[in-house]
This record gives C-alpha cells, structure tokens and sequence, in this order.
C-alpha cells in the first residue's frame, strides 16, 4: 500500500505532484479557490477534493475525506498563503492571511500524520512573525521533532528559476528515526537548467484567433535531451493527470493553453 499525503492550499498541485513523484499518494487535498481546485481535479482525478475554508476545517473532517482513522495519515503537506509574510507585500503582522499558517500546524495536531512540511517565503522568518510562527509550532507538543527551518533554492534541484522557499518539516522519530536535515539535499550533482532549454520545443508565436479551447492545442517540438526534459515529458505518477492531454501529447505532441488574445485598439487620452 502506498504511504498517504494530504495536500492543504493546494493550489492547482505543484506539492501534490512533487508528493506524487516521490511515491506518494495523495490521498485528499483542500483549497478554496474555484479555478485553482478544478485545476487540482483535473491534474488529480483519483484524489477526494474539498473546497472548504481550512480555518473552519477540523482534523476528523478532513481524515474522512481522505477516507483514512487518525495514526493512517503518512504525512500532511502544505504552502499557506504567502502574500501576508512576502518582502513584495505589505509585511502587515496582523494580515489576517498570516493566521492560515497556525491552522496548518492545527491540523496536525488534530490529524497526527507520521510527518508534516509547511512551505513559504524567506519572509516567513522576519522577527514580527515570531510570536505567530512560536503559536503554530507550540501545538505540536512532543510527538515530533521539528527540523531547522530549511532554505531551499529551487534551481538547485534541476528546476529554471532561483525561487527561494522556507520549508518547515517535522516528523514522529518512531516512523523516521534517522531522518535529519542533511536528508534533503539534493542527489548527487544537478546540472543548472536555463529558461532557454526548459521552453525549448515550446510554440513561439501565439495567433490572435486561436480563442476557443480545441484550437488551444497546438503541436510541440521535442525538447531535446536529458534529465530535465525527460522528467517533463515522461515519468508521470499512476492515476496523475488528465487522460485526454496525456494522450494528445504522447501520440499526437500537442499541448493545450496556446490561446490567442485581442486586443482592443489603442485610444488617446
């Protein structure tokens, strides 16, 4: 049997898919915004979804959704909004947004997964969220060892961008006894990825009538070489994605969202 994730704030699956790919499943995510779970839905038609508020969100609740009893749960994973703690934003301590951080940590307490990652912005760590993120962290008591918070560079592990991310990892040492932070760095050495080679094969031009969703697909070119490209068009995950795309790309190399845009013409003040 697979170990079970569930995915908070999902969005529209990136954690969920790195869960999966690492061999995972991910048994239930939640997240309220309408477009972004449809994505979710449709990248991951074998996962329960909730679009429920997670502050009003309880632990027994969202281990029936994954159809899992307390102590199944492998782990609950997560990115809380980040726009409260984000250096781009308004850095307000009292953003109420800041406060979905906590009930993260809430739900693990009510849920008792064997481990949990939370990620964020570098913001996160600034000293007027101390007092909030010393909140969240007092409701694990002693069944978990909580890491260092960990800086992760994402260029690092093969991905075409220098995003920097906060994780936050805690784990019960009954299931993982040797796990430490040193468990996280990358697998031997990572050859640095471009943009230029990670949208090599994709459409360059966009035509501006291409505005319904069957001329949204468009024919791709192969994106070469290498672990990069090969991790991006091959390897997916049992009962991950849509059917249909997956099929239209392996036979017939298209890929869909190639939507033109009209533009109005341009009026003088």
């Amino acid at each position: 049997m697979m170990p079970k994730v569930i995915d908070l704030y999902a969005g529209a699956g990136g954690l969920s898919l790195g869960a999966a790919r690492a061999g995972f499943e991910v048994a239930a995510a939640v997240e309220n915004d309408q477009y972004a779970i449809e994505t979710h839905r449709k990248n991951f038609p074998a996962t329960k979804h909730s679009p429920e508020n997670i502050a009003f969100l309880k632990g027994h609740d969202l281990l029936e959704l994954a159809g899992l009893r307390k102590g199944e749960l492998t782990g609950l994973i997560g990115g809380p909004p980040c726009q409260g703690f984000s250096e781009m934003g308004k850095r307000k301590a009292e953003d109420e947004r800041n406060r979905l951080l906590f009930h993260f940590f809430r739900l693990v307490e009510e849920t008792q997964p064997h481990f949990f990652l939370a990620e964020n912005v570098p913001g996160i760590l600034n000293e007027q969220y101390k007092d909030l993120r010393n909140e969240a962290f007092g409701l694990l008591g002693k069944r978990y060892e909580l890491l260092k918070p960990l800086t992760i560079v994402a260029s690092d592990y093969g991905a075409p961008t220098t995003r920097t991310r906060i994780f936050f990892i805690g784990y019960d040492p009954e299931y993982f006894p040797d796990l430490n932070a040193g468990s996280f760095k990358p697998a031997g050495k990572i050859e640095p990825i471009h943009v230029e080679a990670a949208l090599r094969g994709l459409i360059e031009e966009i035509d501006e009538e291409w505005l319904t969703e069957e001329s949204g697909w468009q024919p791709v070119k192969s994106p070469g070489e290498g672990c990069y490209a090969e991790r991006t068009t091959g390897k997916i995950p049992k009962e991950v994605g849509d059917p249909v795309s997956i099929e239209r790309y392996s036979v017939r190399k298209q890929v869909s969202g190639c939507l033109g845009t009209r533009h109005s013409g341009v009026r003088s003040l």
